[in-house]
C-alpha cells in the first residue's frame, strides 16, 4: 500500500514540477516578444519596431530591405570571386556557421567565432568547387523565410540586424553551406 502512495506522490510531485517549468516558459517568451530598443540583433521570431509607431515582423523588414540583401550577395560573390578573404571576411556575421567537407567527404558544420579563424580557415571553406557555387548565385532569387532569414539557395544564409542603435539595420552572411555542382 505504501509503495503506491509513493509512486502516486512522486507522480504528482513531477505534474507540478513540470507545471511550473511551462508556466516559466510561457512568462519567458511573453518576456521576450517586448521590442527592444538597444538590442544588436533583432530577435529570430518576434516583433521590432522601425519607429514606435509601426510593429513589423522581421519577415517583412526583410523584404522591405531586400536591397540590403542583393548588395550583400553582390559583394559578396565579387570578394570571393577576387579572392579578397578580408573583404569576404567583413561581410560574414560571428559566429558564422560553415560546412566543411573532411578528408572522407562527409559533410559537417563548424562554427567559427571569429575573422582570425575565417581567415586562418579561408582555403579550406573556398575551394574551387564552393567558389563555382557561389559564383552562380543570383541576387534576384532570394528566398524570404518567415523567421526573417534570408536565402539565397543553397550556399549562403543571411539576416538583418541593427545598425547606429536600431536606426539603421544591415545584412550580413550568418550561414556558408555547400552546394552540389
Amino acid at each position: 500500500m505504501w509503495k503506491r502512495w509513493i509512486v502516486f506522490l512522486s507522480a504528482f510531485c513531477l505534474s507540478l514540477i513540470l507545471l511550473a517549468l511551462l508556466n516559466n516558459k510561457f512568462k519567458s517568451d511573453s518576456l521576450q516578444s517586448e521590442v527592444k530598443p538597444n538590442s544588436q540583433e533583432i530577435p529570430s521570431n518576434q516583433v521590432i519596431s522601425g519607429n514606435s509607431s509601426t510593429v513589423k515582423s522581421k519577415y517583412s523588414l526583410s523584404v522591405e530591405h531586400r536591397d540590403l540583401f542583393k548588395d550583400l550577395l553582390i559583394k559578396f560573390r565579387d570578394a570571393v570571386a577576387a579572392n579578397d578573404k578580408g573583404t569576404v571576411a567583413s561581410l560574414l556575421n560571428y559566429p558564422v556557421e560553415i560546412e566543411f567537407i573532411n578528408k572522407r567527404k562527409n559533410r559537417y558544420y563548424k562554427e567559427v567565432r571569429d575573422e582570425a579563424e575565417f581567415l586562418q580557415d579561408y582555403n579550406k571553406i573556398f575551394d574551387e568547387s564552393f567558389k563555382r557555387c557561389v559564383e552562380q548565385t543570383d541576387p534576384n532569387k532570394l528566398l524570404f523565410s518567415s523567421s526573417g532569414d534570408v536565402f539565397v539557395f543553397p550556399q549562403v544564409r543571411m539576416e538583418l540586424f541593427h545598425k547606429n542603435n536600431g536606426a539603421s539595420f544591415e545584412a550580413k552572411v550568418i550561414r556558408l553551406s555547400r552546394c552540389e555542382l
